[in-house]
């Protein structure tokens, strides 16, 4: 049996060096937070953006994103959405422990994932914005 070229070998090389890279360096770097609410209508603040419901927002993967949901007359509802390891950064980690070079890829946001990716705000009645009814004075009684 031939021995292989010094060329073969190369490629080869090559080959595995890539395909043991971070695969995270090639996922999507951005989720998107679908968020609606009861009411539809309301307000909502993310970092850099003012949107209505329903709505759909593209943040990165590996960043915590406060969502706040607001309505007049209603209370306002805040959410907290924290990055997790993904499936892409579970495979890094495992190809750092065999071969260094996948590591890399566990700096990039790929090998992040959304702990949530859809909001549904059920937003109550503010009762200190209700107006209270006024109750009628008694009538004097007559002596």
């Amino acid at each position: 049996m031939k021995t292989l070229s010094f060329l073969a070998r190369l490629l080869i090389a090559i080959f595995v060096l890539f395909a043991s890279t971070g695969c995270s360096l090639f996922a999507p770097w951005k989720e998107n937070i679908v968020v609606d609410s009861e009411p539809q209508g309301a307000q909502v603040i993310i970092p850099g953006q003012r949107l209505t419901t329903p709505c759909t927002i593209s943040v990165p993967c590996n960043k915590e994103v406060v969502v706040i949901v607001k309505k007049e007359g209603y209370s306002t509802a805040t959410y907290n959405i924290r990055p997790s390891l993904g499936f892409c950064g579970v495979l890094d980690v495992i190809g750092l422990w065999c071969w260094l070079i996948p590591g890399i890829g566990l700096i990039s946001p790929g090998a992040f994932t959304l702990d949530q990716h859809i909001i549904y705000a059920p937003l109550l009645k503010d009762a200190s914005n209700e107006a209270t009814p006024v109750k009628e004075a008694a009538a004097p009684r007559a002596p």
